[in-house]
C-alpha cells in the first residue's frame, strides 16, 4: 500500500474454525506495530495497549508514519461468533510504500517538492534540510526526471 491510511476487512484476517458455522467475530490485538511504523485504530481510537479487542475488523486502520517505507508488523488472535479465541497468535504484516516525490517528507507531493528537487539538482538545498524519496522517478539518479514525475503526479496524468 501507499503510505496512507489502510482500513482492513475480515478476509484480511484468513478466518476459519473447527466448529461448522462459527464466524469472526473480531480480533484481539497481541502485539502493536513499533510507534516509529505507525499507529492502529478501532472505531476512531487509538489502540494502546496489547490484549485490545476490536469486535469489529472493518473499522481496525492501520496508519503508518509519514515516509515509511517497509513492512510492519503486528500480531494478533480471531475470535470467533461463540467468543473463543484462537489457540495461537497471528502476525498481519502490512508491506508500506513511501509516496515517490515526497522529497522533503512532509507527507504531500507538492512544488515545495519540485522546488527542493531543482535545489538538489544545482546543489543548493538549504543546509539542514531533511530530503528522502529524492529519486522521485525511480530511475536511481535524482534529476529532471523526478521533477517531472512530481508535475505528472500534481496533474494527475502518473500511470
Amino acid at each position: 500500500m501507499i503510505n496512507q491510511d489502510y482500513t482492513f476487512t475480515a478476509p484480511d484476517f484468513k478466518f476459519s474454525d473447527v466448529d461448522a458455522g462459527d464466524t469472526l467475530a473480531g480480533i484481539k490485538v497481541e502485539t502493536l506495530p513499533a510507534p516509529a511504523d505507525g499507529t492502529l485504530k478501532c472505531d476512531s481510537t487509538t489502540i494502546a495497549t496489547a490484549g485490545t479487542e476490536c469486535a469489529d475488523v472493518t473499522k481496525l486502520v492501520f496508519t503508518p508514519v509519514a515516509n515509511k517505507d517497509g513492512d510492519v508488523t503486528f500480531t494478533f488472535r480471531v475470535k470467533d461468533s461463540k467468543g473463543n479465541p484462537s489457540l495461537s497468535a497471528y502476525t498481519m504484516t502490512v508491506k508500506v510504500k513511501a509516496k515517490q516525490g515526497d522529497i522533503n517528507c512532509d507527507g504531500h507531493v507538492d512544488l515545495k517538492d519540485i522546488v527542493l528537487a531543482f535545489q538538489i539538482l544545482i546543489d543548493a538545498a538549504p543546509q539542514g534540510t531533511d530530503i528522502c524519496n529524492a529519486d522521485a522517478d525511480g530511475d536511481k539518479t535524482v534529476g529532471i526526471g523526478d521533477m517531472i514525475f512530481i508535475l505528472k503526479e500534481l496533474l494527475g496524468t502518473t500511470t
